[in-house]
């Protein structure tokens, strides 16, 4: 069944945001449309749990990961009375992981995902799709917190499931690469990180799904970005932004980002003006889709602040850094 493949790279999907030229970890964005699942995953349902699935797919896709989640808790309940060794169980888990990821709700995350690995490991022959998209997820988390040690064996491991594998999935391998592209920016290989995200790139211009596209295309910019390359990023994010917007509007969740990175390329180039709406877009969307504790929202502010001072907007620029302080005086509770 489609809806279960996609939340298996659902779980995938990630892209990253910039402070400047600082990249940060980001848990959000949902799917498009996949490859039918593995029969593997269609034994794996009964009607109950196949419906709820559908039905939380759906919210994802629109950018409700809240609703989303609450549905897939139901379907979890669903999962539990086909057992541990159904790969059901897993799926919900791993996927009610990808939702929390996406509200910004890392240690919530962290705790469904490395319980859907276990699971995922003690499934019967067969259920590689699951277990390398678990793997990945949690390997996700652990770049978010900053556990890059324990995040890069497990990206290794996946990647070699998939290149190793009869039929090698073009989506997975690629958004694999980008998770693996990831780790090496937060390691400062910046040289590795875009080649990386370059051969991602390869694998999403064979696909048609816009979403792993988008992706490809953003996360590049970040890593050209860092390199000082704002020129060479900036073509890359403008694209990136015109893809998110055909494919899922102009206020979905996920735009919020990569209009962030657009943002820093033009500010990079001291394209100050054009920055300030842009940067101004991505804050007022990131409002209105995600909890005001979401790690993205501070990243954005102190974005637009620097862009406010630069062009000395000095009045507007100190009611951000107030909004700033206050954020942070409350994460620090």
């Amino acid at each position: 069944m489609k809806s279960i493949r996609s939340f298996l790279v659902l779980a995938l999907v990630q892209t990253i945001a910039t402070e400047g030229a600082i990249a940060q970890q980001e848990p959000a964005k949902s799917a498009v449309p996949a490859p039918a699942a593995s029969t593997t995953a269609q034994k794996a349902t009964s009607n109950g749990w196949d419906k709820l699935i559908e039905e939380a797919l759906a919210a994802a896709e629109k950018g409700n990961y809240a609703d989303a989640k609450s549905i897939l808790v139901k379907a979890m309940i669903e999962a539990e009375k086909r057992g541990s060794k159904d790969p059901s169980l897993a799926i919900t888990l791993n996927s009610i992981g990808a939702m929390d990821m996406r509200l910004g709700q890392m240690e919530e995350a962290q705790k469904n995902v490395e319980k859907a690995v276990s699971l995922a490991k003690e499934l019967p022959a067969g259920n590689s799709e699951v277990t390398y998209s678990a793997m990945t997820n949690l390997a996700e988390i652990y770049i978010h917190q900053g556990k890059l040690g324990e995040a890069e064996p497990l990206l290794k491991q996946a990647l070699a499931m998939e290149e190793t594998a009869k039929e090698p999935d073009t989506i997975m391998l690629g958004k694999t690469l980008n998770d693996l592209a990831t780790l090496y920016l937060y390691q400062k290989n910046l040289k590795g990180a875009e080649d990386a995200y370059r051969k991602a790139i390869t694998h999403a211009e064979k696909s048609d799904d816009l979403e792993f596209k988008t992706l490809s295309l953003s996360n590049l910019a970040v890593a050209l970005l860092a390199q000082g390359k704002a020129a060479e990023a900036e073509p890359l994010a403008k694209q990136a932004v015109t893809l998110r917007e055909s494919n899922s509007g102009a206020n979905h969740p996920g735009l919020a980002l990569v209009l962030n990175t657009l943002g820093n390329c033009q500010a990079s180039q001291g394209k100050l003006a054009d920055s300030e709406p842009v940067l101004k877009r991505a804050i007022e969307i990131q409002r209105t889709s995600f909890p005001a504790t979401h790690p993205h929202l501070l990243v954005f502010l102190k974005d637009y602040s620097r862009i406010l001072k630069a062009q000395k907007k000095t009045t507007q620029a100190e009611q951000v850094d107030q909004e700033i302080a206050t954020i942070s005086q409350s994460e620090a509770k």
